[in-house]
């Protein structure tokens, strides 16, 4: 993470990475400064309808979000007007560009270490029936989790995006009593 300053760009569900290379290429061709983008994801276990066999799923972690990482917001801004699928930018009450707490952004920086995605952490019950995270992005982390879903493999953990506290759910893989 090379840049101050976060921003989130509200584009169509389903449109994260096609606006991220127009972005990226946009600024290029315009022989503008390079900006990062992230676009979480984080992998699911989720019941095949047709099979009901559980599969590895990956999700886009906040669907219609786009983080992007510049210094140069107004001119990034002035691009995505133009590519389909961007809807907004989002802002503060006074029309200001709103800035993600870096606090925040680094933590998600942090835990989609490999291509955006958030891999799974290590999980299992104490003797207290607390959950404790072996390995993995959420190790010492578990003040963030707000819920357990054994049977899916997944915990709800809280996130900041603007001043919008989202609960999100990421996949955990629980390890046995005996393999502690």
């Amino acid at each position: 993470m090379d840049f101050r300053c976060w921003y989130v760009i509200f584009v169509m569900t389903g449109h994260e990475e096609k606006v991220r290379g127009q972005l990226k290429d946009n600024l290029a061709k315009q022989g503008l400064p390079p900006a990062e983008y992230l676009i979480p994801k984080r992998w699911l276990r989720e019941r095949n309808a047709e099979t009901g066999e559980w599969e590895e799923v990956l999700k886009v972690m906040f669907p219609g979000y786009v983080l992007v990482g510049t210094d140069e917001i107004e001119q990034v801004a002035a691009i995505a007007g133009g590519i389909t699928g961007v809807l907004k930018f989002l802002k503060t009450d006074d029309g200001e560009f709103y800035q993600l707490p870096m606090e925040e952004i680094s933590w998600i920086a942090y835990m989609t270490e490999k291509n955006d995605v958030i891999e799974e952490s290590e999980v299992y019950l104490d003797e207290d029936n607390r959950i404790v995270v072996q390995s993995g992005p959420l190790k010492g982390e578990e003040g963030r989790i707000k819920r357990f879903n054994r049977r899916s493999g997944r915990v709800a953990v809280e996130f900041l995006i603007g001043a919008e506290r989202r609960v999100v759910w990421l996949g955990v893989r629980v390890v046995s009593d005996d393999v502690r």
